[in-house]
């Protein structure tokens, strides 16, 4: 298992001193990310919002890896709600 961890220290107020860390492993012949946004001070109704976004930019990564094209920040961006803007 290969494990890249992040701490925040800038962005969102909510986000500061957070931990994002993505562990990659091979499981029989497929490739697994699992993913963790950890370290909230308190549960917020922001926290969710990014859990969505970051489903939604993982799968880009996806798409990226397998197809070359994928979904950068800010170009092509379906907006979730009003916290995307």
């Amino acid at each position: 298992m290969k494990k890249v961890e992040w701490k925040c220290v800038q962005g969102p107020k909510e986000w500061i001193d957070t931990h994002i860390e993505f562990n990659i492993l091979k499981e029989n012949e497929e490739i697994v990310l699992l993913f963790k946004h950890s370290g909230w001070r308190e549960e917020v109704e922001f926290m969710y919002h990014c859990s969505t976004q970051w489903g939604y930019f993982l799968i880009g990564l996806r798409k990226f890896l397998e197809t070359g094209e994928g979904t950068p920040y800010g170009k092509n961006l379906e907006q979730i709600s009003n916290w995307s803007k």
